[in-house]
Order: C-alpha cells, then sequence, then structure tokens
C-alpha cells in the first residue's frame, strides 16, 4: 500500500512471533523505516487526518502453537501486554498504536484489507459472518450479519462512488448500501 507522503506499507508471513508476520514500512526511495508485530496476509487500510494519515489493519493474536523448535525464539508462554485476541488496530505513520479495538464476538477478523470511508469508519469482515462499521476513535458504530462464514476466506472490503460497501462471505458478494443497509446479494 502506497501512503500519502509515498512510502511503502508491506505486510509479510513471518513463522517466529506465533505466525503474526510483520507490517514493514518503507520510504519513497526504498530505504527501510521500520515494522508492526502483525502483518501476516494484510494490506492495511490508509486514511488522511490533517496533515498525516492513519493506518487500518487487523491485528489477530493468534493462539499459542509451536511454530519452531527453538524455545528462545517461539517460547510457549505469550510475552506480557500481548494477548491471545483478534483487534483492529490504528496506527500512526511511525506504526505507532493509536487504539486496538478487541473483535465484540471474540471471532477472527478475516479481512486482507479494510475500506475506509471519506469519514475515517472502517469496514470489516470477522468470521462470524458480520460485517463491522467501527469509528475513527476505534469504537463500534454498527454491524450487519451477511452469512454463517466459519473458516471464512480473508478478502477485502470495498467501497464504490455511491458509498456502496462491497464484502464478500462464503462465496457471495453483498452489496451493503447507506448506514450499513443491504441492498442486493450477488452469487
Amino acid at each position: 500500500m502506497i501512503a500519502p507522503d509515498g512510502s511503502v506499507f508491506y505486510g509479510a508471513y513471518t513463522r517466529y512471533n506465533y505466525s503474526q508476520g510483520h507490517l514493514m514500512h518503507f520510504s519513497a526511495s526504498g530505504v527501510y523505516l521500520g515494522s508492526f508485530k502483525f502483518g501476516w496476509d494484510v494490506t492495511p487500510g490508509i486514511y488522511q487526518r490533517n496533515n498525516s494519515y492513519i493506518i487500518i489493519i487487523k491485528d489477530n493474536h493468534y493462539p499459542l502453537r509451536s511454530y519452531c523448535d527453538n524455545p528462545t525464539f517461539c517460547p510457549n508462554v505469550r510475552p506480557a501486554g500481548d494477548p491471545q485476541g483478534y483487534f483492529v488496530t490504528a496506527l500512526n505513520p511511525t506504526l505507532q498504536v493509536l487504539w486496538s479495538t478487541p473483535s465484540p464476538t471474540g471471532f477472527e477478523w478475516c479481512i486482507n484489507g479494510p475500506a475506509i470511508d471519506g469519514n475515517g469508519v472502517s469496514y470489516i469482515n470477522s468470521e462470524d459472518g458480520f460485517l463491522y462499521a467501527i469509528n475513527p476513535d476505534g469504537s463500534l458504530r454498527q454491524s450487519i450479519k451477511l452469512t454463517e462464514a466459519i473458516g471464512q476466506a480473508y478478502t477485502p472490503v470495498v467501497i464504490d462512488d455511491h458509498g456502496r460497501v462491497y464484502a464478500e462471505k462464503a462465496g457471495t458478494v453483498f452489496v451493503v448500501g447507506g448506514p450499513l443497509r443491504l441492498r442486493a446479494v450477488r452469487r
């Protein structure tokens, strides 16, 4: 994802941090600027705010299991301050956490790219079958049930130029218009 300042954010899989991967940040000229501890299977959403921008990502902290044979790199105890759970997280351009919101139902966020409208509201799929709207401060704005989707594929959510939100669940594309009102279903 290219940010408004021309820098680039790239999510990559890494195994040693409980398979959370890393979101890496590079300058417009390719200089490595840092990383955030989650980035696997994610394209961040970015929206401008004032003279800067905010980065929105899923931030899933998966259950512990052994990912390698070296307990120094893969301990069986999660580090303090790193709870298991599923979060949507807002970051500033230097990858510092602004807020982090847990999944309301404890299910995994099943997106690889959130949609963000002109007001900074993020639209995000969850494995519980709902599409969620999250305010720019991290509070839950609204949700709408699309369909059951346990084991959901990670898919992007998009917004068209009429403000309709498109989300995929269980092989069906849902079109949601207005303040999360289901308008049409296509197969």
